[in-house]
């Protein structure tokens, strides 16, 4: 079965540096993610937050290498999987896995939940049979689901149910980071606490960390340790949960914010910008700030160059007008 993850691995489980993603468009090459970089802490959440189309999915799956990369590095709990082909990437694997948006869309509908829950473990040749079954046995119980769901198959399910099977999957092989890609976007509040709490003991308990990837600032806020904020493509402010959700410095960060109910709106002229008739986000890979299209403080040096990704205070910013924009 699969061994806890060893303490004496290193502290930083996922570094990513000047990451890029590029896709073929019927307009030639399109930049879906644009120089990203990041770290992850051995038991620390990170948010990475945005709107839809920003690239936190694909950048989430390029970590796995579930996409090819363009540009940039990877190292995942110490070793560089930037280059790895699929053999040798294979048993570093088991350091992350991915828990998808929709379970009833990941999980095979014509497989029992035993069979579902123990799949990585055959697929990697751990254990006996009756030892993955006495694991599967267990990863339910981690999750909150009763033994007899072994035998269900996930259409005879509630959505929180099948979600907590796709969480009882991803841990089979005992990583050290999930990567949770809208995990709980498509469930009821209430059952989005339960998901949320199962997600929060698990970590306490074997020491997780996780790359939070959700458009929902409120849950991000109640999760997170950390938070990153894209846009187009780029990372455009970094820094504590409590200082972005206190203290915002990007207007785009301040026009996501002032847009969650109830939270005090930050923005500098953001109903003007919208006005304004023009509400697009510039692609990754183009010239200039993405958010210059809907910023009130964008200047020429915004449009034609783009501002880097610096350190600002206890995170990092990327904006020209940093003293303007505090």
């Amino acid at each position: 079965m699969p061994p806890a993850p060893d303490p004496t691995l290193c502290d930083t489980i996922l570094e990513v540096h000047d990451l890029s993603v590029d896709y073929a468009s019927p307009h030639g090459r399109m930049r879906a993610v644009d120089r990203v970089s990041l770290s992850i802490r051995r038991g620390e959440t990170l948010g990475l937050v945005g709107e839809s189309g920003c690239g936190k999915s694909t950048l989430g799956r390029a970590i796995l290498r579930l996409v090819e990369l363009s540009a940039g590095t990877i190292r995942l709990a110490g070793t560089d999987v930037t280059g790895l082909s699929r053999a040798a990437l294979r048993p570093l694997r088991r350091s992350a896995q991915m828990v998808f948006q929709d379970p009833l869309a990941s999980l095979d509908p014509r497989w029992t939940v035993g069979r579902l829950v123990a799949e990585p473990l055959v697929i990697h040749g751990l254990g006996s049979r009756p030892e993955r079954q006495a694991r599967v046995r267990d990863l339910l119980d981690r999750v909150g689901l009763p033994a007899e769901a072994v035998g269900r198959f996930p259409h005879e399910m509630s959505g929180g149910q099948r979600q907590r099977v796709g969480i009882a999957r991803a841990l089979a092989l005992a990583p050290q980071l999930l990567i949770l890609d809208e995990a709980v976007s498509a469930l009821d509040v209430s059952v989005q606490a339960q998901v949320l709490n199962v997600l929060a003991d698990l970590q306490a308990e074997l020491g997780l960390a996780y790359l939070f990837i959700s458009h929902d600032l409120a849950v991000v806020d109640h999760v997170a340790d950390r938070v990153a904020v894209m846009l187009g493509g780029r990372l455009v402010e970094t820094g504590p949960r409590a200082r972005l959700a206190g203290n915002p410095l990007h207007p785009y960060t301040q026009e996501l914010l002032g847009a969650v109910p109830g939270h005090r709106d930050h923005s500098r002229g953001r109903q003007e910008a919208r006005e304004a008739g023009d509400d697009e986000v510039r692609p990754g890979g183009e010239g200039g700030c993405p958010f210059v299209p809907r910023c009130t403080l964008a200047t020429g040096q915004c449009r034609a160059e783009a501002p880097p990704l610096r350190a600002a205070g206890s995170g990092s910013l990327a904006c020209h007008h940093v003293a303007l924009a505090a």
